[in-house]
């Protein structure tokens, strides 16, 4: 389907191109949902949450390249409400101590499936989930991640410290080796 007839005929609600629109881009969106939320029941709630908004404010949109860019910050944004309504996103600092650097040796971890990756991922604990996704996969910076969070940007860069700590705790167990800097 042409992109502007698309978003002609999701502005004006017509159920086909919703439905176009949907069967297209949700496998895709739902990855997305999968990365943020801890369980499948709540990642499929969140989807569905996240096309209603979508299909409400397609309007709004004046870049018919920016479609798919545009829908997954949506996603992004809904999960994330999601999970402040539920006060995961709520850790103490305190608890959150890391500060060693680290970066992880690609070629080990290039050799494990992206599913285990994802399913190491989605093990971290819900306040340090979100922000690993959103700087190690969606390249959000310290201060934007703090921003959607409502933390500061210390407290986003601590999180980030320690879920890259659990996960190489993880890889090592696993006879992965990272190489801190």
């Amino acid at each position: 389907m042409d992109r502007i007839a698309l978003l002609k005929g999701l502005a004006k609600g017509d159920a086909n191109a919703q439905r176009w629109l949907y069967d297209h881009h949700a496998p895709m969106l739902y990855a997305v949902c999968l990365r943020y939320m801890p369980d499948e029941p709540v990642a499929q709630d969140c989807l569905q949450e996240a096309f209603i908004t979508i299909f409400g404010n397609i309007g709004d949109l004046r870049d018919d390249k920016a479609l798919e860019g545009w829908m997954k910050r949506v996603t992004i944004n809904t999960c994330l409400m999601a999970l402040r309504r539920r006060n995961i996103t709520d850790i103490s600092i305190d608890a959150l101590q890391y500060d060693e650097p680290l970066t992880v040796d690609n070629d080990p971890v290039a050799a494990m499936s992206a599913k285990e990756l994802l399913d190491m991922i989605s093990q971290l604990p819900d306040g340090l989930r979100e922000v690993f996704n959103l700087f190690a996969i969606e390249g959000y910076p310290h201060q934007e991640i703090a921003s959607l969070l409502g933390i500061t940007e210390s407290n986003a860069k601590v999180r980030l410290n320690r879920a890259r700590g659990i996960l190489k705790g993880k890889l090592d167990k696993l006879g992965i080796t990272a190489i801190h800097q």
